[in-house]
């Protein structure tokens, strides 16, 4: 999952372990008042896709999308689900998201949360990592 999509400094080739991705799967989860989207991937060395993530977070914090959206990017807490995981505040103009981000053992879930409370955004966390064992 691409967290820097339009981002002028990003370039895919500075981050090699999307090419070496296994396999993907996604969801979609919704009710009447948020959305979620989950991608669950595998990779021969899980650890070091977060690394490739938290270097994309760090070289594009914050950028205009195409479409003249201004994105803020900011890691709001780390390893504290899973082998290893990752909370983004992602601030989209007016509405602010959360990017959760949770490495088992050689799978990485990412699940984008919309418009809810960073709590339950954590709260998620832990869910993710149960069940990705």
């Amino acid at each position: 999952m691409s967290v820097v999509g339009g981002c002028p400094e990003y370039r895919a080739e500075d981050y090699p372990t999307v090419a070496n991705r296994h396999d993907a799967r996604g969801l979609m989860y919704s009710d009447t008042s948020w959305y979620a989207w989950e991608t669950v991937e595998s990779y021969p060395d899980a650890a070091a896709n977060l690394a490739d993530v938290r270097e994309a977070i760090a070289t594009c914090p914050a950028y205009q999308y195409p479409g003249g959206v201004e994105i803020q990017q900011t890691v709001v807490a780390e390893q504290f689900a899973g082998d290893d995981s990752l909370l983004v505040r992602v601030r989209r103009g007016a509405s602010t998201d959360y990017m959760v981000v949770v490495r088992v053992g050689g799978l990485v879930a990412t699940v984008m949360y919309s418009q809810g409370p960073e709590a339950d955004a954590r709260d998620l966390a832990t869910a993710m990592a149960a069940r990705l064992r």
